[in-house]
């Protein structure tokens, strides 16, 4: 986490885990309320939370290495 509470520098595949289960626990929400706002099984999510990395993020991150790029995760703008 950035030292701004609203943004997350996402660091290998389990940074997104990271990133999500942080923004969930700002909000206040448990596995299932963000499981079911975002149209999936709770065990997913609870397996992306624990980093957990599918094979699609750990592609992602080797292409974004490669690159020499970072994935930001920050609160959208309303």
């Amino acid at each position: 986490m950035s030292a701004n509470r609203d943004e997350f520098v996402v660091v290998g595949p389990s940074g997104f885990g990271k990133a999500i289960r942080e923004f969930r626990h700002q909000r206040g929400l448990t596995q299932q309320q963000l499981a079911e706002l975002a149209d999936m099984h709770r065990s997913y999510l609870a397996r992306l939370e624990s980093g957990s990395a599918t094979e699609a993020l750990q592609q992602l991150n080797r292409a974004l290495a490669a690159l020499g790029l970072e994935v930001v995760v920050r609160i959208k703008d309303r």
